[in-house]
Formats: C-alpha cells, structure tokens, sequence
C-alpha cells in the first residue's frame, strides 16, 4: 500500500478494503443502529480493533449477522473484500477453524 492509502485508513472512521485485500481485525462488539441511508430499517455496526486502530464496520448481510453471533469479544476474525460485479463483495470468516463460520455481504 502507498503511503496516502495508509494514512487514509488508518483516518478513516470505518474499516475500508480494496477488492482483493484482507486484514485480521479482533472482534470488539456491536449495536443495531439506524441505517444511514433508509433509517426507517437498521442495521449491525461492528466494532474492530485493525492494525489502523479502532474502526466501525457496517451491515445488513444476515449471514455475517449470523457469523458473527458465533463471535465473541476478543475472537479474531479475517475480513476481505472479493469481485462480485462491478462492486466488491466482503467476506467474514472467524479465524478459528473449530468454528468453520463464513459469510458474504
């Protein structure tokens, strides 16, 4: 990564990847918030501890919700962004294989 895109992230409020990167973040919770952009529903803020610092990560995808209720505080979780379209997709997986949980948003 350059050194723009580091500053950025590590600025940045919310956990941000490029299609094709990964980060390992530590899993530090979550609340059910308005969505930002239709507030009438909501959606699942995640919060992370990244190697930028503290970052949120927002969510209405039902299968990292149910990934994620398999989470605990403290859990390691692998967080990447794939192709999917002309969008990114990202995927969540918790990083102990016992679990053997994965979902895309």
């Amino acid at each position: 990564m350059g050194k723009l895109t580091d500053w950025a992230k590590k600025n940045a409020t919310f956990l941000k990847l490029s299609v094709g990167e990964e980060v390992k973040v530590k899993f530090m919770g979550f609340k059910i918030i308005p969505d930002k952009f239709k507030p009438e529903e909501e959606c699942v803020q995640y919060r992370f501890d990244t190697e930028w610092g503290v970052k949120f990560f927002e969510s209405k995808s039902l299968s990292v919700a149910s990934v994620m209720d398999t989470a605990s505080v403290g859990d390691e979780i692998l967080i990447s962004k794939e192709a999917y379209g002309d969008k990114g997709k990202y995927v969540v997986k918790l990083v102990e294989e016992t679990k053997n949980a994965v979902a895309k948003k």
